[in-house]
């Protein structure tokens, strides 16, 4: 049974075959570091289901539970340490963690429950509550920037938990990596606040400070969130507090307060600061109120004693809070500034099958050389199917700046972007010249009448993102820069989702037909596919490549590569090896003849 298991990357979350010792998608070790898909633990009671992510040296699962029934999170202690001593320490608060959440999950609904703690083999289990929904970062990434009073309302609620964190006694409980990605919001419109209690040993004080995997620091938290007292490896409550700040100016701006600190590598608390810049909040998002910049400005102040403690910081967001939006509703994924993605499907009407027989002869008269015109070229089969598609005329306009806010380049471009409607991947590239060419014309088509089945298995919601996607990989650059101290410097800059738009502003939706042409020729059957003309175009689009370039012999009747015939001396038409007759004329040199008549004459 176990030889049957996929074994899951913890890095980039690939299934591999069982036993791997290296990932099959991004070549790292497998070994000794990841459960497989269908492991059980506690002697079966605990099934996993899939991974869910890695942070320090703690792994997610999700997991089954069976004897009560339920899904479960698994977080598991695993990793590599230098030494034995750091072994323990790092298992040491990650029993901590166990206890803290054990006692304050049952106190406060703003924290995922603890089921249970046990160690099993060489690691230390941690099940927990599974809260479905999707994580903030993920809502932004959809959605863009949130609206004042959704803002508001979701930093009361953190805040509100930091508070009762911050209040436990004899010592505080202090997070550590406030940010979007560890906020969920659930089917109720509640916030949980996850990834609690972060199972990371403070590195000694001469230790150097760097990124890890996901943006995590040597510091315990995520660049960009990490208030300078924390780099300094002396976190206290108010830090909580500064990464709240930055949740907050993240999730009403878009801005992601990590993007400086992309590939930065080796750390100093003089870089961190350059890194650290937060506009403020009017000049992004001048639709705020005035207070609730001055809070914001006051969380992220660099010294822990002059920012307002986390009950504060709830009481004055609670104030902010207007009549009727102090509850945040799950709403659908949003684009400030166009209209939601149209869904009404265009069709382009499918040709009768006589027509399609007539193009694929002439198609075939004009591309395999030394066919007779009069010569029958027999149709076996054709089958018609209807291909979705989705098309984006899409224009870029973005400006890539230093941290500092300078401007480094412009980016400006347009043009036409064809998926494909089953799996969201871009369309090859004749067929999408060809629907580009047409985009005009198929605005004027009308909704399909017929009743053949498409295949759209993405929504118009899925394919615009997956479109704004592409062109986001597709347009990221590699800008170099220097700083105010003439040092140089390279950063990753792509266009953000709100600097690319479309043309009506949603991709257009529409049907293909597609035929699939069985014919006889050279004396073998040839598929081709075949589009019918695009409106405005004047012919079809034949996709064959076992024709392009091929020729039949006059003498056998079958079909070759034009560059594998031999041409006549006396004719010119090509004729294969076993053809092709040789005659000298007046003893000379030997010349290579089609037919004996060619020869004679």
């Amino acid at each position: 049974m176990s030889a049957t298991l996929a074994t899951f990357c913890p890095h980039c979350h690939a299934p591999n075959r069982a036993g791997a010792r290296f990932c099959a998608i991004c070549g790292r070790a497998l070994a000794g570091v990841g459960l497989p898909a269908g492991a059980t633990l506690q002697d079966g009671r605990y099934r996993v289901v899939r991974p869910l992510g890695r942070g320090g040296n703690s792994a997610v699962y999700l997991v089954e539970d069976r004897r009560l029934a339920r899904a479960c999170v698994a977080k598991a202690l695993q990793g590599y340490w230098a030494t034995a001593a750091e072994r323990k320490h790092a298992a040491a608060d990650f029993a901590r963690e166990a206890r803290i959440l054990a006692r304050l999950s049952t106190e406060h609904p703003g924290l995922p429950q603890t089921y249970d703690y046990f160690a099993e083999g060489e690691r230390l289990y941690l099940i927990m509550q599974y809260v479905p929904g999707a994580t903030l970062d993920a809502r932004l990434r959809t959605g863009g920037p949130l609206t004042e009073g959704e803002a508001v309302g979701i930093g009361a609620a953190v805040a509100e938990v930091l508070a009762f964190l911050h209040a436990q006694q004899p010592q505080p409980v202090v997070h550590r990596d406030v940010k979007p990605a560890n906020l969920i919001l659930d089917g109720q419109g509640r916030i949980k606040l996850v990834d609690f209690g972060l199972a990371k040993a403070l590195p000694a004080a001469g230790s150097g400070l760097g990124l890890g995997t996901g943006g995590h620091t040597s510091a315990a938290g995520t660049a960009g969130y990490t208030p300078p007292e924390q780099w300094a490896l002396r976190p206290e409550a108010r830090s909580d507090v500064y990464a709240l700040g930055a949740t907050l100016h993240h999730l009403l701006t878009g801005r992601d307060p990590y993007d400086a600190f992309r590939g930065a590598g080796e750390l100093n608390l003089e870089l961190i600061g350059r890194l650290s810049v937060f506009p403020a909040l009017r000049t992004l998002r001048p639709d705020v109120a005035p207070a609730l910049e001055r809070l914001v400005r006051a969380m992220l102040l660099p010294e822990p004693a002059t920012r307002p403690p986390a009950a504060e910081v709830q009481a004055t967001l609670a104030g902010l809070l207007k009549p009727g939006r102090g509850v945040v509703a799950p709403r659908v994924p949003r684009r400030a500034a166009a209209p939601p993605p149209a869904t009404a499907i265009l069709s382009i009407p499918p040709l009768a099958r006589p027509q399609v027989e007539a193009l694929t002869l002439a198609w075939v008269r004009q591309t395999v050389t030394g066919l007779p015109p009069t010569a029958p070229v027999p149709i076996r089969s054709a089958a018609l199917e209807l291909v979705p598609f989705a098309l984006g005329h899409y224009t870029i306009a973005a400006r890539f700046t230093d941290p500092a806010g300078q401007l480094l380049r412009a980016l400006n471009a347009e043009g036409v972007c064809v998926l494909d409607g089953v799996d969201g991947k871009p369309t090859v590239a004749p067929l999408a010249d060809l629907l580009a060419q047409a985009r005009p014309a198929l605005r004027e088509l009308a909704p399909p009448t017929d009743s053949l089945p498409v295949p759209f298995r993405l929504t118009a919601t899925q394919l615009r993102d997956a479109l704004i996607a592409h062109l986001t990989a597709t347009h990221t650059q590699r800008v170099s820069y220097r700083s105010a101290q003439n040092r140089r410097y390279t950063r990753t800059c792509k266009p953000s989702r709100s600097a690319i738009r479309f043309d009506g502003g949603a991709p257009l939706l529409l049907h293909y037909p597609r035929w699939t042409v069985t014919l006889q020729l050279g004396g073998q059957p040839q598929t081709l596919i075949l589009y019918p003309p695009a409106p405005g175009q004047p012919a079809p689009l034949v996709e064959a490549p076992a024709l392009h370039g091929t020729a039949l012999c006059p003498g056998c009747g079958l079909l070759f590569l034009r560059a594998h015939l031999i041409a006549c001396a006396a004719c010119g038409r090509g004729v294969c090896a076993r053809c092709v007759v040789y005659r000298s004329r007046l003893g000379l040199f030997r010349k290579p003849f089609c037919s004996a008549a060619c020869a004679a004459g």
